[in-house]
């Protein structure tokens, strides 16, 4: 698995990436899309993701697969309505957050912020004591 932190776009159609990626602001990452769960899953396995944002519909799966295979990457579900049942759906479900679309800028970054600084935590939970 590659070291380099990464986000992932998961989205069936180019106006969610677009949206997602247009709102990462200052954030030096590398930046990977994808629209499909078989894709994702392949590039999972590839790299260190701080954050997956995925579409709320996909063409092959469910928000909760990506969120079952991503495990233990934050997965923040994105949708084209901003509705509290599917919020709630979706924080239940195991997402970190559930955003509207089109994002607000200091959403995503708030975001991002928030699943490096949780990364940063973990990383020195597991480094070994001298």
């Amino acid at each position: 698995m590659s070291e380099s932190k990464c986000i992932l776009i998961l989205s069936p159609d180019e106006e969610g990436r677009d949206g997602i990626s247009a709102s990462m602001g200052k954030f030096n990452l590398d930046l990977h899309c994808c629209a499909g769960l078989k894709d994702a899953g392949a590039l999972l396995q590839r790299y260190n993701y701080s954050v997956v944002f995925c579409s709320e519909r996909l063409a092959d799966g469910t928000y909760a697969d990506v969120i079952s295979a991503a495990n233990p990457v934050p997965v923040v579900v994105f949708s084209r309505l901003a509705d509290w049942r599917r919020y709630l759906e979706a924080l239940n479900a195991g997402a970190f957050d559930y955003i509207a679309c089109p994002p607000n800028t200091r959403d995503i970054n708030h975001i991002i912020k928030s699943t490096l600084d949780k990364n940063s935590c973990l990383i020195a939970q597991e480094a070994p004591s001298r």
